[in-house]
């Protein structure tokens, strides 16, 4: 086969594909660990969140290796692009149609009618009766749970922010397992949900912060738990990436030594690793250059020779070759905003300034795409980000000209003026004494002359020494951004520490007070009346009382020392680790119904997490008397999350005695209460 028969084995600026969606088959390398975690990760949990710097490869890594994984774990990966695909319908009517259409290509749909659906799309439980409705079948008749991944998550921000908290909160009320059916029967059909569905948002690091506000303000905590960060590549991944594809393809003698030119041309300053997107360009461009010659092997001296300078300046005025002038500033002026990041336009202005610009979407030029804005308008925004900064530089180099060529524009027209009086003064001066007049004035006009060259001379030597320190400063501005990226990094990074250790202490001194707390309360709590104990000093109670009502609760004496108080039984005044563990998993069943009832009206916000692993200890917590306030007994339920196995186990220890101690001093009452009725009923009066 000639080589120009070949296929490019790199996708430079475009994604990889899913496999069972394209017709160009790309062998995808270098992502297989991280691959595996991703879908490893949906496979365990409900909503996961895949963030990353932009050009990191989350769509390729979303499409070429997430994908396929996930279907031989029996899910039905779909991947949805809110920005670009919801233009002009809700986000909820978008992902029912995804779903629907992708089920008639390549599966079924069964509905059970066993919610009614509501008409109001922003309400929580919308979604959720839309899944607990309906049953998905792959081609082959089996179950499969859908996973939708919303990528790009951060386009939906900016244009439809409320729209994407209303999506996350109905996502949210799906992953409360107490939404989940019991078996039961529709139809004369057994069925039952059991959360038939996963969710991912993929969003670049930059703004992961949007979703964090949105998740905060909404009191969505849950949805910051399972979160897997992309990085860049390290060597030995990006090795793979161009060695797998382009096996056969490089000198032998030369392979080693050029692999190292690539992954050092693509090695990011910031992090040190392999920048996904400049290694698959630059790629991409040496395999197109190498075909072009007609040579059996890339060899060494041609990677030397393509990887001078910035390949995406360079891919860009390659693309660009055919515009004019006008054309190449509209584009430079109005892709890039001012903070040095993409910019959309309306289709419409773009062909208006730019009508050589068809070339640009496609084959070897494309550097630019089409998108859609929510009110359903075509747009035009650069293919990726790292076109920013080139064309950014490009920008401030035109207007620098730009200056140059006003300031030398000034200086013509100032000396077309002085040509011009000395030609009228010619002409109507004609006898002698105009004539030295003239003379004169031309000595001195030619001295204003020399005068503003001398100038002209000065202002472009003062232009060429701008240029060296616009570059010079250019270059300290760069120095100065990643050094202060990195004390941000650091910053960060300490002040996480800082307050995870902030919550760690703030958990033992609680823990620490409350412990005080409970042995004041129960040391304080009276027993008898003086008198009374008094009066039965020394006596022993014939018919002790083994069942009282106690705070509304039933508290019966089992044995000497034990005490089931509404049924759960307390035997020991201090009680072991394991023995504590095994009284909280006797008891999670009761425990968790009757928490139910007492978190009926809503009083208290309890972590799903807590009342699923921990009901023991928010119904000891809701009974605790040293507690006496909403806010107290909120405020633990607040720090259960930070709370480690240790911290766990010492409150269920303080709350555990509490109760005891509590219920033990009761029936020590009764009986003496008892007593004192038996030897006044004994008395003679």
């Amino acid at each position: 086969m000639a080589i120009n028969d070949y296929q490019n084995p790199w996708p430079g600026l475009s994604s990889y594909q899913d496999p069972e969606t394209t017709d160009v088959h790309l062998k995808f390398c270098g992502r297989d660990n991280d691959s595996y975690d991703v879908a490893r990760l949906i496979d365990n949990n409900i909503f996961v969140t895949l963030y990353g710097k932009s050009g990191t490869g989350k769509t390729s890594m979303i499409n070429a290796g997430v994908f396929p994984k996930l279907r031989k774990l029996h899910y039905f990966p779909l991947s949805i692009r809110l920005g670009v695909e919801a233009r002009d319908i809700s986000f909820q009517q978008c992902i029912i149609a995804r779903i629907e259409r992708a089920f008639q290509e390549k599966g079924t749909l069964r509905t059970r009618a066993v919610v009614p659906l509501l008409e109001d799309e922003r309400a929580e439980e919308y979604l959720w009766r839309y899944f607990a409705r309906t049953q998905f079948l792959d081609q082959d008749g089996q179950v499969v749970f859908p996973v939708l991944i919303f990528d790009q998550f951060e386009e939906v921000f900016r244009d439809r922010r409320a729209d994407a908290e209303a999506l996350l909160r109905q996502i949210h009320f799906m992953m409360d397992e107490n939404h989940a059916l019991s078996d039961r029967e529709v139809d004369g059909v057994p069925y039952s949900y059991d959360f038939n569905f996963r969710f991912m948002v993929t969003i670049r690091e930059d703004d992961l912060y949007r979703l964090e506000d949105s998740i905060d303000s909404n009191y969505l905590l849950e949805m910051k738990q399972c979160r897997y960060r992309l990085r860049n590549l390290s060597d030995k991944a990006a090795r793979d990436v161009i060695l797998v594809p382009g096996a056969g393809l490089f000198q032998p003698e030369e392979q080693d030594r050029i692999v190292s030119k690539l992954i050092g041309m693509a090695r990011n300053e910031d992090d040190g690793m392999v920048s996904v997107i400049i290694l698959s360009l630059v790629c991409s461009r040496v395999f197109d250059d190498f075909r072009k010659t007609g040579a059996p092997y890339i060899t060494l001296s041609q990677v030397e020779k393509f990887i001078k300078g910035n390949p995406f300046e360079r891919f860009y005025n390659e693309a660009t070759a055919g515009l004019t002038r006008r054309e190449k500033a509209y584009i430079e002026g109005n892709l890039v905003d001012s903070t040095g990041r993409r910019n959309s336009i309306p289709k419409s202005d773009f062909f208006k300034h730019v009508p050589n610009g068809g070339d640009l979407f496609a084959g070897s030029k494309r550097i630019l795409r089409r998108t859609f804005s929510s009110s359903g308008g075509e747009r035009i925004e650069l293919i990726h980000d790292s076109f920013c900064g080139p064309l950014q530089t490009l920008k401030e180099k035109r207007e620098r000209r730009r200056s140059f060529l006003i300031s030398l524009g000034s200086l013509t027209l100032a000396a077309l003026g002085v040509m011009a009086a000395l030609f009228f003064m010619r002409l109507y001066r004609s006898n002698e004494e105009k004539t030295v007049a003239l003379k004169k004035m031309t000595e001195q006009l030619e001295s204003s002359l020399a005068q503003m060259q001398d100038q002209f001379n000065r202002i472009q030597a003062d232009s060429v020494q701008m240029a060296k320190l616009n570059g010079d400063l250019f270059s300290q501005q760069e120095e100065e951004a990643r050094l202060n990226q990195r004390l941000n990094q650091t910053n960060s990074a300490l002040k996480a520490k800082s307050d995870s250790l902030s919550e760690a202490l703030k958990v033992i001194s609680n823990i620490r007070n409350l412990e005080n707390r409970v042995n004041v309360s129960t040391e304080s709590a009276p027993v008898t009346d003086r008198e009374d104990s008094a009066a039965v000093a020394g006596t022993t109670v014939k018919n002790p009382v083994d069942t009282v009502m106690y705070n509304g609760m039933k508290l019966v004496r089992v044995a000497e020392g034990q005490y089931e108080l509404d049924g759960i039984l307390f035997s020991s005044s201090a009680p072991s680790l394991s023995e504590l563990k095994e009284w909280a998993a006797r008891y999670q069943d009761p425990c968790a119904e009757k928490v139910r009832g007492m978190l009926r009206d809503g009083t208290f916000r309890v972590p799903g997490q807590m009342l699923e692993n921990d009901p023991c200890l928010v119904y000891l917590l809701l009974n605790s008397r040293s507690l006496s306030t909403q806010t107290e007994k909120q405020e633990w339920f607040d720090l259960y999350t930070l709370m480690n196995e240790e911290q766990l186990y010492k409150l269920y220890d303080i709350m555990y005695r509490e109760s005891y101690k509590l219920a033990d001093i009761e029936m020590r009452y009764q009986d003496k209460q008892q007593a004192i009725r038996e030897k006044y009923a004994e008395m003679d009066f």
